[in-house]
């Protein structure tokens, strides 16, 4: 798996989770159940800066729905608002840089879709991030990294980079649930009930 120390690490599974669906879920699972892995922290983010062209519910409904979506899970998962009280704009560096201040005992590692690794070099402080973090890198379809490596950052020592080439893909996206839900037609099945539950019950302010 790569150059990684025996430390267990707290993996940050970083997204807007608009709404949180069962792919999100089931990705999780998987990493959560990795032998280097102790935890994996859900984090609430804020609008991505490199994708400032799209519209995202409020961080208190986001939490709201991830919060519901894991309340009774058993594998180690849990949902972090940490982000989204930090001064915006938020960048992933600063969030890895202050969370390892804050839980000095915990070694942070980041999750992320291979089309973020494919434009990584483009990140704030990416060579601060791929020299103190290890990172994991599951696959999106369209988006083959395989052993890719950002060219700006190929002579940068790093403590592990990790390709999950059999983490889990499910055809479902928040998109096309918020596409759904535009239309009236319920996401029941896509996202855990109590969501969808919590979605319908509050449609009148949601994805309309």
């Amino acid at each position: 798996m790569g150059n990684i120390s025996s430390q267990d690490i707290t993996l940050i599974y970083g997204g807007t989770f608009d709404p949180i669906h069962n792919g999100h879920i089931m990705l999780a699972r998987y990493v959560a159940s990795l032998p280097d892995v102790k935890e994996v922290w859900l984090m609430i983010s804020p609008q991505n800066p490199l994708k400032q062209t799209s519209r995202i519910s409020d961080d208190r409904t986001r939490l709201k729905m991830a919060s519901i979506a894991l309340e009774d899970e058993e594998a180690p998962i849990r949902v972090s608002d940490f982000e989204t009280l930090l001064p915006k704009p938020t960048y992933t560096a600063e969030t890895l840089r202050r969370l390892s201040q804050k839980y000095p005992e915990r070694r942070f590692g980041l999750l992320i879709g291979s089309d973020n690794w494919l434009c990584f070099d483009l990140w704030r402080e990416a060579p601060y991030i791929l020299s103190h973090h290890p990172i994991f890198i599951y696959p999106r379809p369209g988006y083959e990294a395989g052993d890719y490596r950002p060219e700006a950052l190929s002579a940068i020592e790093h403590p592990g980079v990790t390709y999950l080439e059999n983490a889990p893909l499910a055809d479902i996206s928040s998109t096309h649930i918020r596409s759904l839900l535009a239309a009236g037609i319920s996401p029941e099945g896509l996202t855990p009930k109590p969501v969808a539950d919590f979605i319908l019950e509050n449609h009148e302010r949601l994805y309309r």
